[in-house]
């Protein structure tokens, strides 16, 4: 971690990976700064899939997923 004359904590983040990305985006979520290091010219593909499991589907999918507020059958 570094912090700027100003005081102001800074993170670096090291790779661009999901872990990565992921811990940027919830820092940029509270309000800290923070800068992502990746070693690769472009992020890609890299074919690695993610399987939630299912209890942690259950614990955090009702928190964060957004439902429609009207729905249409026919």
């Amino acid at each position: 971690m570094l912090t700027s004359s100003a005081g102001t904590l800074r993170v670096a983040i090291v790779g661009g990976g999901i872990g990565g990305l992921a811990a940027a985006a919830l820092l940029h979520r509270v309000g800290l700064p923070s800068a992502v290091d990746e070693q690769a010219p472009e992020l890609k593909e890299v074919g690695a899939g993610l399987v939630p499991a299912p209890k942690g589907v259950r614990t955090a999918w009702p928190a964060t997923a957004t439902r429609p507020s009207s729905s249409e059958t026919q």
